[in-house]
């Protein structure tokens, strides 16, 4: 499975959305009950050499375990391993969306490695394949590491594959003989109660929210630079327009956008990110104000009460080390 990052806009916003109306992972969107991109970013892939390693080594794997474990039990294991492997991929990953099938085909390499423990192959076969397994999937996880591969998701599918397999193909578990159907019925309640622990006790942080609020910030802070260039030949009706316009009306909107930021649930970073945003927003309300009282009186008599309020604001900047639309 393939991960891409889109915090602070690594990636262009368009291709994310994209991605996600088609069907990728997204911690966020599942942890508001889109539950069904669990299952659909197994079949989203960002390219044709994606797609085409993807399903050579789902051919080369999957052959050999259909033939064991039938039909239904391989599309059992294959599409709950994937749903397992986007669970655990939610866990590591607050940004960006996952998207591919390696979690699942990870799980069906799991699912391999159970039938070898199970004794499915001939004996003289079993120690071979196991070490040829082993060996190929810890090349696939270390091919992992490079950061563009999500590791956490082909983890999550290898071993839950393996615990899937080996509930569906073995009647005998310990000491309890079990039919076909208490093997479904197992496996089900297995995968429900993991999907469960980490749907209900990984956090919401709703980043993405919060991404595009801090976008449409930033860019009506940068709008506001306008009220330091007003032409000088302007007359004193048109002047005061443009600071109502780029300086009291934006802010005001900001101060909305901040408003809708507190009812996010943040991270430390994004809440500091916001609180921020909160201060300097106050400020250039207060800025705005008093520009628009010396242009209607004609007057510069709050000049220095205005470059005092633009220095702090500065200073909060430098503080918070962020040098952009420094005014």
């Amino acid at each position: 499975m393939l991960k891409l990052r889109a915090q602070n806009s690594l990636i262009p916003e368009v291709i994310t959305n994209a991605y996600l109306n088609i069907g990728a992972n997204n911690r966020e969107l599942v942890l508001e009950g889109q539950y069904w991109r669990l299952i659909t970013h197994q079949f989203v892939h960002l390219g044709l050499s994606h797609l085409f390693f993807n399903m050579y080594a789902l051919v080369y794997i999957g052959l050999m375990v259909e033939h064991k474990l039938g039909s239904a039990k391989f599309l059992i294991t294959y599409l709950l391993s994937g749903i397992c492997g986007g669970l655990v991929s939610l866990i590591f990953h607050k940004y960006g969306f996952m998207a591919g099938a390696s979690g699942a085909i990870m799980g069906v390499f799991g699912a391999f490695m159970a039938l070898i423990l199970s004794k499915a192959f001939e004996k003289n076969a079993n120690k071979s394949l196991l070490i040829s397994t082993i060996l190929v999937t810890a090349i696939m996880l270390l091919n992992g590491i490079n950061g563009k591969v999500d590791n956490s998701a082909h983890i999550g599918g290898l071993i839950s594959g393996f615990v899937i397999c080996y509930i569906l193909f073995n009647e005998k578990l310990w000491r309890w003989k079990i039919t076909t159907n208490w093997q479904y019925g197992l496996t089900c309640i297995v995968v429900l109660i993991f999907s469960a622990i980490i749907l209900i006790f990984a956090p919401n942080y709703q980043n993405r929210k919060f991404y595009k609020l801090q976008f449409q910030f930033e860019q009506n802070s940068f709008d506001f630079n306008k009220v330091y260039s007003i032409p000088y030949d302007l007359s004193k009706a048109e002047k005061v327009k443009t600071i109502e316009q780029y300086g009291i009306r934006l802010w005001q909107k900001n101060k909305q956008i901040v408003a809708e930021m507190h009812k996010l649930n943040l991270e430390e970073k994004e809440s500091y990110r916001r609180d921020f945003d909160g201060k300097i927003t106050n400020l250039a309300i207060k800025i705005s104000s008093l520009l628009r009282k010396e242009y209607l009186e004609e007057s510069s008599k709050y000049r220095y009460e205005i470059e005092q309020l633009t220095n702090e604001v500065n200073n909060i900047r430098s503080e918070a080390g962020s040098s952009e639309y420094k005014w």
